[in-house]
């Protein structure tokens, strides 16, 4: 039986980076103090993790991983906040989400 290669999965350096700072601003974060080099390849590290923990075939377009405390994955199709972007090349790529805030319990509001 022949195994299937999986998909490409990138990152852009931006969004990577906005993974570091993210990390960086939270008050016992692993990275602070991490060379900026170092920093970026535990970000990576814990994403490829992340990823590799779904189960086989779950990662595809629109996939939403958390990887870090206030950060998720977003799995999107290469490019596609590029203008003419109208052909896929097969890839995927991550989008960085954050979220900035940590929750108040005393300030809470029912849905």
């Amino acid at each position: 039986m022949l195994k299937r290669p999986s998909q490409e999965i990138v990152i852009s350096e931006p969004d990577l980076q906005v993974a570091l700072s993210h990390l960086q601003g939270l008050p016992f974060s692993r990275t602070k103090g991490m060379p900026k080099q170092w920093g970026r390849e535990w970000v990576l590290q814990c994403l490829r993790e992340a990823l590799e923990q779904r189960p086989k075939g779950a990662i595809g377009e629109r996939s939403c991983v958390p990887f870090g405390p206030g950060l998720w994955a977003i799995v999107v199709p290469f490019g596609i906040d590029l203008a003419g972007a109208d052909r896929p090349d097969g890839r995927l790529q991550v989008w960085i989400l954050t979220r900035p805030v940590g929750t108040d319990p005393l300030a809470v509001t029912n849905v």
